[in-house]
């Protein structure tokens, strides 16, 4: 009985409170309309008026608005549509399909209303409608066929930035006539051609890792080639901390950059297999690029345009290890006079100095790294982008034991002594987190460059 009166309490509720959710909501359609009139957008102040009419038909308010800027809003996209027709500009195809577009989507607001009635009156107001979709039509076609030449033509110039423009072209063809042709087939084809595509080359962090990264010769010699040979022919290999770290760096580094470059419209990044498969062939390929036999050419090597170098020095490990140090800590204090009785109720004290030994311990581990990371231009061995970091992981825990009187422990010691020894990671374990700080900023950083025009 209990919960049956609850259910019977929500019902009355809702149906109590429904009328007032309706008009709160036609109230709110209504103020959008009057502020899409004073920002100019005619269209959609009907659109919004005819859902608050819609959404309470007796909110009069809302009728007188809808009926009073129907026909100026009607009258305003007629004389749009006609200077759209008239225009000489190379897209006035697409100026008309939005115009028509935007008097059709008011039509279609004032069609779906039921019967509307003004205030104490019987008769139905009228919204005279007059679609013209065969023109819309013929509108969106014309628009698509120029969108779609104009992609074939900046396909023809060749260059990365013309199939960007392509690439652009063509998705708007499909805006105006979705399926059009081979467009859907260009316009990847084009994104594919205007894509920077990036070759992030494996870091340097052995012992050996004593290339300089300084690339700024390059731009006046342009041996990008040979420094690709020397740069390859001095990777490390191996076991050992630093080649490990340096694995997990550039592992997190490719991921970073392929995650975001998914997010980019033109980059693409070369596959880790590809890069392997490469380097499968190590030392025909590093003997080649050093003698010069082989040239990097307009696509770079596996058809990057940009290729990523990354040094990793400076690698300190340290710890865990474990410390402890002894404080002696004194504080003078007010207590009771042993054997005094009390004179008119109060006990007699004195001041004594009481004193502890603290034994504070603790547990430190950290991992230092700094990584170079340089992006060149393979097309005309440019450096574009140059970033230097050092990072620092720690971790550090701090506990105490103590010896004596407890009141003498000052405010950070009491904390101490409340403690329990824990565990903290090793460098090894730090690899990860450190790896992600290290190259996030510098994925940005190549990323904020591109496209390169």
């Amino acid at each position: 009985m209990k919960n049956q009166g609850r259910y019977f309490l929500r019902l009355s509720a809702i149906i109590f409170l429904s009328p007032f959710c309706v008009s709160c909501a036609s109230g709110i359609a209504l103020y959008k309309a009057k502020q899409q009139l004073k920002q100019g957008d005619s269209a959609g102040a009907v659109i919004y008026a005819a859902e608050s009419v819609r959404e309470d038909a007796k909110n009069y308010d809302a009728v007188d608005y809808l009926v009073s800027i129907y026909p100026e809003a009607v009258e305003k996209l007629k004389q749009a549509v006609d200077e759209a027709d008239r225009s000489a500009s190379k897209y006035h195809l697409e100026d008309l399909v939005g115009t028509l577009s935007s008097l059709h989507a008011m039509y279609d607001a004032v069609s779906r209303l039921p019967p509307v009635f003004r205030k104490k009156s019987a008769v139905p107001v009228s919204f005279p409608v007059s679609y013209q979709r065969d023109r819309l039509a013929e509108a969106k076609g014309g628009a698509a066929d120029l969108r779609y030449s104009e992609g074939l033509a900046f396909s023809a110039k060749g260059s990365r930035k013309s199939w960007r423009d392509a690439h652009k072209s063509f998705l708007k063809t499909m805006v105006y006539v979705p399926g059009y042709r081979d467009a859907e087939i260009k316009s990847r084809e084009a994104r594919e051609l205007g894509s920077d595509s990036i070759l992030v080359l494996p870091f340097n962090a052995g012992s050996n890792a004593s290339i300089s990264l300084d690339l700024a010769p390059l731009v006046n010699t342009g041996n990008l080639s040979a420094f690709v040979g020397q740069y390859l022919s001095m990777l490390a290999g191996g076991e050992g901390f630093a080649p490990e770290l340096g694995t997990i760096v550039y592992s997190t580094y490719m991921s970073t950059l392929v995650a975001s470059a998914s997010r980019q419209d033109y980059v693409r990044v070369v596959e880790r297999s590809q890069i392997e498969a490469m380097l499968g062939e190590r030392e025909l390929a590093v003997s080649a690029l050093a003698d010069g036999r082989v040239k990097l050419d307009s696509q770079g090597i596996q058809g990057a345009n940009i290729i990523v170098f990354g040094q990793l020095t400076g690698v300190v490990p340290e710890g865990p290890s474990q410390s402890a140090k002894t404080v002696y800590l004194q504080a003078v204090v007010e207590q009771p006079i042993p054997g005094a009785l009390p004179v008119n109720g109060i006990v007699p004290v004195e001041k004594v100095t009481i004193f502890v030994t603290v034994l504070v311990h603790t547990k430190t581990s950290s991992l230092t790294a700094s990584v170079a990371l340089r992006a060149v231009n393979a097309e005309n061995s440019i450096l574009i982008d140059a970033v230097s970091r050092t990072q620092t992981i720690r971790d550090t825990v701090e506990w105490a034991e103590y010896s004596g009187d407890k009141r003498a422990l000052g405010g950070i010691y009491l904390n101490l002594v409340d403690k329990r020894e824990e565990q903290i990671r090793s460098p090894r374990e730090m690899m990860a987190e450190l790896a992600k700080t290290l190259v996030a900023p510098a994925v940005g950083s190549l990323l904020a460059k591109l496209p390169i025009e």
